[in-house]
């Protein structure tokens, strides 16, 4: 969302149709970070929204 003084708002969208990594190496890289992946339930999604990553770090014991 791009807010200019004296103008209307907009929003602007960043879609990427053709992912740079395949999905295994994203899901590695975040593993390798410490962190978690959290399952969503993506079915109210658009249909073309692709994957959305959640991660969160581990809870401290």
């Amino acid at each position: 969302m791009i807010e200019e003084s004296g103008k209307d708002l907009r929003i602007e969208h960043d879609r990427h149709t053709v992912g740079l990594f395949p999905r295994g190496l994203w899901e590695d890289a975040i593993a390798a970070a410490g962190l978690n992946l959290v399952t969503i339930d993506q079915s109210k999604l658009e249909a073309e929204s692709g994957v959305i990553f959640v991660a969160k770090a581990p809870s401290a014991s």
